[in-house]
């Protein structure tokens, strides 16, 4: 089993197996020497990888149900909670799974468009 331990200079992830605990090796994408940690804790970094991915997918869902739905603040809670769990992957120098980035994107846009949705359904009651 590998995880994704992330470059000391460019960040990038980098696929590590067990054996490398405590080991020097160099990035793929800039070339830096990155010494992987003695003490990895591969169970918990692919839970959390797993958590993350499981995560990005939900909070889409969900963000386009309720865009559908035009319910802003579920929207826009789907899109706090996903960028809290951004954070908290950066935060804990976990490289951030693909799906919660795109569930980012995603629930940002939907947010975006569901604004504008009300302001028109606004604009056109006032009138």
């Amino acid at each position: 089993m590998s995880v994704e331990f992330p470059c000391d200079s460019c960040h990038a992830p980098m696929p590590v197996r067990r054996r490398m605990r405590g080991k020097t090796i160099t990035c793929k994408a800039c070339g830096v020497d990155t010494t992987i940690p003695a003490r990895l804790d591969f169970f918990d970094a692919e839970i959390r990888g797993t958590v993350d991915r499981w995560d990005g997918s939900f909070y889409r869902q969900q963000a386009i149900v309720w865009s559908v739905l035009l319910l802003l603040p579920m929207v826009a809670f789907c899109a706090w909670t996903v960028s809290a769990r951004l954070r908290e992957a950066r935060e804990s120098g976990r490289t951030v799974a693909p799906e919660l980035l795109s569930a980012w994107r995603w629930t940002i846009g939907c947010t975006v468009v569901v604004s504008i949705a009300w302001m028109a359904i606004a604009n056109s009651l006032l009138r």
